[in-house]
Protein backbone atom coordinates (compact mmCIF):
# COMPACT_ATOMS: atom_id res chain seq x y z
CA UNK A 1 0.00 0.00 0.00
CA UNK A 2 1.41 3.40 -0.95
CA UNK A 3 1.18 6.54 1.18
CA UNK A 4 -1.77 8.00 -0.71
CA UNK A 5 -3.77 4.78 -0.41
CA UNK A 6 -2.94 4.71 3.30
CA UNK A 7 -4.13 8.32 3.69
CA UNK A 8 -7.42 7.52 1.94
CA UNK A 9 -7.87 4.40 4.07
CA UNK A 10 -7.10 6.10 7.36
CA UNK A 11 -9.33 9.11 6.61
CA UNK A 12 -12.17 6.68 5.88
CA UNK A 13 -11.48 4.69 9.04
CA UNK A 14 -11.47 7.81 11.23
CA UNK A 15 -14.75 9.00 9.74
CA UNK A 16 -16.38 5.57 10.07
CA UNK A 17 -15.40 5.40 13.73
CA UNK A 18 -16.67 8.91 14.54
CA UNK A 19 -19.98 8.21 12.83
CA UNK A 20 -20.43 4.84 14.59
CA UNK A 21 -19.75 6.42 17.98
CA UNK A 22 -21.94 9.50 17.46
CA UNK A 23 -24.94 7.93 15.66
CA UNK A 24 -26.66 6.62 18.82
CA UNK A 25 -26.14 9.91 20.72
CA UNK A 26 -29.43 11.61 21.58
CA UNK A 27 -29.82 15.41 21.63
CA UNK A 28 -29.87 15.26 25.44
CA UNK A 29 -26.63 13.26 25.55
CA UNK A 30 -25.06 15.52 22.93
CA UNK A 31 -25.77 18.60 25.07
CA UNK A 32 -24.85 17.06 28.44
CA UNK A 33 -22.05 18.34 30.62
CA UNK A 34 -21.32 18.26 34.33
CA UNK A 35 -22.93 21.06 36.33
CA UNK A 36 -20.71 24.20 36.35
CA UNK A 37 -18.42 22.58 33.80
CA UNK A 38 -16.98 24.61 30.94
CA UNK A 39 -15.96 21.52 28.97
CA UNK A 40 -17.28 21.17 25.45
CA UNK A 41 -20.28 18.94 24.99
CA UNK A 42 -20.12 15.74 22.95
CA UNK A 43 -22.05 17.42 20.12
CA UNK A 44 -19.74 20.46 20.10
CA UNK A 45 -16.68 18.21 19.92
CA UNK A 46 -18.22 16.18 17.08
CA UNK A 47 -19.10 19.36 15.17
CA UNK A 48 -15.65 20.82 15.81
CA UNK A 49 -14.00 17.76 14.24
CA UNK A 50 -15.96 18.04 11.02
CA UNK A 51 -15.96 21.83 10.85
CA UNK A 52 -12.16 21.83 11.15
CA UNK A 53 -11.83 19.20 8.40
CA UNK A 54 -14.21 21.23 6.21
CA UNK A 55 -12.34 24.47 6.84
CA UNK A 56 -8.88 23.04 6.18
CA UNK A 57 -9.96 21.21 3.02
CA UNK A 58 -11.67 24.20 1.48
CA UNK A 59 -8.90 26.64 2.34
CA UNK A 60 -6.57 24.22 0.59
CA UNK A 61 -8.91 24.16 -2.41
CA UNK A 62 -9.53 27.90 -2.29
CA UNK A 63 -13.30 27.67 -2.14
CA UNK A 64 -16.23 28.05 0.19
CA UNK A 65 -16.74 25.40 2.84
CA UNK A 66 -19.55 22.86 2.98
CA UNK A 67 -20.67 24.75 6.10
CA UNK A 68 -20.99 27.99 4.13
CA UNK A 69 -22.41 26.49 0.93
CA UNK A 70 -25.01 24.38 2.70
CA UNK A 71 -26.32 27.07 5.04
CA UNK A 72 -25.26 24.98 8.02
CA UNK A 73 -24.90 27.97 10.36
CA UNK A 74 -28.64 28.58 10.13
CA UNK A 75 -29.56 24.90 10.00
CA UNK A 76 -27.52 24.01 13.07
CA UNK A 77 -27.94 27.31 14.91
CA UNK A 78 -24.20 27.51 15.33
CA UNK A 79 -21.88 30.47 14.80
CA UNK A 80 -18.31 29.26 14.20
CA UNK A 81 -16.95 32.64 15.34
CA UNK A 82 -18.39 31.95 18.81
CA UNK A 83 -16.93 29.63 21.39
CA UNK A 84 -17.40 25.90 20.82
CA UNK A 85 -20.35 25.49 23.12
CA UNK A 86 -23.59 24.52 21.32
CA UNK A 87 -25.52 25.45 24.45
CA UNK A 88 -28.82 24.17 23.09
CA UNK A 89 -29.81 20.56 22.53
CA UNK A 90 -28.45 19.93 19.06
CA UNK A 91 -30.38 18.07 16.41
CA UNK A 92 -27.99 15.13 16.17
CA UNK A 93 -29.41 14.02 12.82
CA UNK A 94 -28.45 17.42 11.35
CA UNK A 95 -24.94 17.09 12.77
CA UNK A 96 -24.68 13.68 11.13
CA UNK A 97 -25.93 15.15 7.83
CA UNK A 98 -23.28 17.88 7.98
CA UNK A 99 -20.62 15.25 8.77
CA UNK A 100 -21.76 13.19 5.76
CA UNK A 101 -21.48 16.23 3.47
CA UNK A 102 -17.96 17.01 4.73
CA UNK A 103 -16.95 13.36 4.39
CA UNK A 104 -18.19 13.30 0.80
CA UNK A 105 -16.13 16.40 -0.03
CA UNK A 106 -13.02 14.94 1.62
CA UNK A 107 -13.40 11.57 -0.08
CA UNK A 108 -13.88 13.28 -3.45
CA UNK A 109 -10.73 15.33 -2.90
CA UNK A 110 -8.70 12.30 -1.84
CA UNK A 111 -10.05 10.16 -4.69
CA UNK A 112 -8.82 12.73 -7.20
CA UNK A 113 -5.53 13.53 -5.44
CA UNK A 114 -2.52 12.47 -7.47
CA UNK A 115 0.69 11.18 -5.90
CA UNK A 116 2.55 14.25 -7.24
CA UNK A 117 0.04 16.65 -5.70
CA UNK A 118 0.14 14.71 -2.42
CA UNK A 119 3.91 15.17 -2.31
CA UNK A 120 3.72 18.92 -2.97
CA UNK A 121 5.36 20.36 0.13
CA UNK A 122 4.85 23.95 -1.07
CA UNK A 123 1.18 23.79 -0.06
CA UNK A 124 0.69 25.74 3.14
CA UNK A 125 -2.70 25.90 4.80
CA UNK A 126 -2.47 28.34 7.71
CA UNK A 127 -4.44 27.38 10.78
CA UNK A 128 -7.08 29.77 12.09
CA UNK A 129 -7.94 29.82 15.74
CA UNK A 130 -11.16 31.22 17.12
Amino acid sequence: MDALALLRDQAGNADDLLIRVFTPVTPEQGAWRLPVSTANTIAATFLHSYHTEDDLLHRLLGGRTVFEEGGWQQRLGYDPAAAWTLDTKPETSLLLSYAAAVTAATRDYLANLTPAAAEDTDTNVPLRWG
